[in-house]
């Protein structure tokens, strides 16, 4: 997987939060970099698994619920120095009440 071309359809807002991602036997941290009605981008020192994933982040400010998602893994490329990685990840469905929260905030972030 690599950064290639730009294929986001839906729109994005800017969202710095601190996270984590559990991989089944494991669980390692991440930072948010972005988020839309579909997708998520991260930051992580860890490769991309090529599976559903969970992660889970503060939805806004360090005061905020955590919130949590289900995602696959789109494309994945090395940031900065290589030691960390982006992950472009596609959510999956989500419960009414966590489809509203992410919904809410990034209509509220859009308003900004």
């Amino acid at each position: 997987m690599d950064g290639g071309q730009e294929r986001r359809t839906h729109p994005r807002v800017e969202l710095r939060s601190v996270g984590t991602i559990d991989m089944g036997d494991h669980v390692r941290p991440c930072q948010t970099i972005d988020l839309s009605t579909t997708g998520l981008a991260l930051v992580t020192p860890i490769r991309a698994p090529l599976r559903v994933i969970r992660v889970r982040f503060q939805l806004g400010s360090r005061e905020a619920a955590w919130t949590e998602v289900e995602a696959s893994v789109v494309r994945s490329y090395e940031w900065g120095d290589g030691q960390n990685h982006v992950w472009a990840l596609r959510l999956q469905p989500m419960d009414l009440g966590t489809r509203t929260r992410v919904r809410g905030f990034l209509a509220a972030q859009q308003r900004n």
